[in-house]
């Protein structure tokens, strides 16, 4: 399971990140990426809001792709610089749930759900149902940009945008 830590600064990173894209809509609508993005070389959007990308690669293999912004979100008190100001790493990683043990996919979980449990009970589903979510936690539970197979940036949304149309233009795989 998570540690305490860990679960703390996931659940603070990410009420401070709903608190700036609220106060600053400084990502794209929701739909805009959805529908600029040219679907090639089986990939498709899983997140919207950081221009999320995923392809399978195989039974329990995806790659993902998204934006990050760069630094982390402001406190409640600090003013945001606003969408024109912000930049963001294009960060991407291949992800085999099939290589990862109970106990990391419960640390990949961790400040989405308290537990595999409480992801198999919000979904519905068994984990072994789930192994694309699995992946996905794991993809965004990295602490920071440096721990990516590949990071580009930093840059505006626009080229964060571009950036990554042409890392699936070129059907990128990060195999060695």
């Amino acid at each position: 399971t998570c540690s305490v830590v860990c679960q703390s600064y996931q659940e603070n990173y990410i009420r401070k990140f709903k608190i700036a894209k609220a106060r600053s809509g400084f990502h794209n609508p929701i739909g805009a990426f959805r529908r600029k993005v040219d679907y090639k070389h089986d990939f498709f959007v899983t997140d919207d809001d950081c221009m999320q990308c995923c392809k399978e690669l195989g039974k329990q293999a995806w790659l993902f792709i998204q934006a990050l912004p760069v630094g982390t979100p402001p406190d409640d008190d600090e003013e945001l610089s606003g969408e024109e100001d912000q930049e963001y790493m294009v960060v991407a990683d291949r992800v085999d749930v099939s290589e990862m043990t109970r106990d990391d996919m419960e640390k990949a979980v961790c400040g989405f759900y308290r537990n595999i449990s409480e992801m198999e009970a919000a979904n519905g589903a068994d984990i072994s149902q789930l192994m694309q979510l699995v992946a996905e936690c794991r993809f965004e539970n990295v602490y920071d940009w440096t721990g990516y197979d590949y990071a580009n940036g930093p840059m505006k949304w626009n080229q964060a945008e571009q950036t990554i149309q042409d890392f699936i233009d070129r059907n990128e795989s990060l195999e060695g």
